[in-house]
């Protein structure tokens, strides 16, 4: 406050005076037997709008830094787009319709790439949830087209049911069945689990 360091803050009201406690060290610098602390007292009201005025600080410099980088993308744009218009001015009717034509086309063909990625995205949510897989890494899983992403998909189980199946024989490992099984039965997998689930 006010430029000092806090090395203190009083956040305990008084029941009666509702008043606050703030010790600030006048000289960061020093040690603390032989600093100056000052003592301020604030009621809660005074306290509040001294954090309400900081906050407004903050909120203000981060609005401001917004406004510079968003004036700072526009400037650029705009610079773009004036060098574009100027060369189109110096282009002939059908330069013009060409280099137009070319544009839509580009972007309509990026509109269209952009499309193909969310339908092949969906289809790969759909595959991974048919097949009780974690759709979380559908986008990881995209391939160009819908065979690779089928492929990739297949691959990815493969690996992901392994490493379950890793983790749960080394977490076996060792492990006997407290409950001797009668004679001539044979353990499944099943047997072994519901028995270490009752441990």
């Amino acid at each position: 406050m006010d430029g000092k360091s806090i090395e203190t803050v009083g956040a305990e009201l008084n029941q009666q005076g509702q008043t606050t406690e703030v010790q600030t060290d006048a000289n960061p610098t020093t040690p603390k037997a032989s600093a100056t602390i000052e003592k301020i007292t604030l009621t809660k009201d005074e306290l509040d709008k001294k954090l309400q005025a900081e906050a407004d600080k903050r909120v203000t410099s981060a609005l401001k830094t917004a406004q510079v980088k968003w004036e700072e993308d526009y400037e650029k744009r705009l610079k773009v787009e004036k060098e574009e218009a100027e060369k189109l001015a110096k282009l002939s009717e059908e330069e013009k319709r060409k280099v137009l034509d070319e544009r839509r086309t580009k972007e309509l063909e990026d509109r269209e790439r952009k499309i193909f990625r969310k339908e092949l995205e969906i289809a790969a949510i759909k595959i991974l949830d048919g097949k009780k897989l974690p759709v979380k890494f559908a986008s990881l899983l995209l391939g160009d087209d819908a065979d690779q992403t089928h492929s990739n998909i297949e691959a990815f189980e493969k690996e992901y049911h392994g490493a379950i199946e890793s983790a749960v024989n080394e977490r076996m490992k060792g492990f006997t069945p407290k409950n001797a099984t009668p004679a001539g039965k044979n353990v499944t997998m099943n047997d072994i689990i519901r028995s270490a689930s009752r441990k």
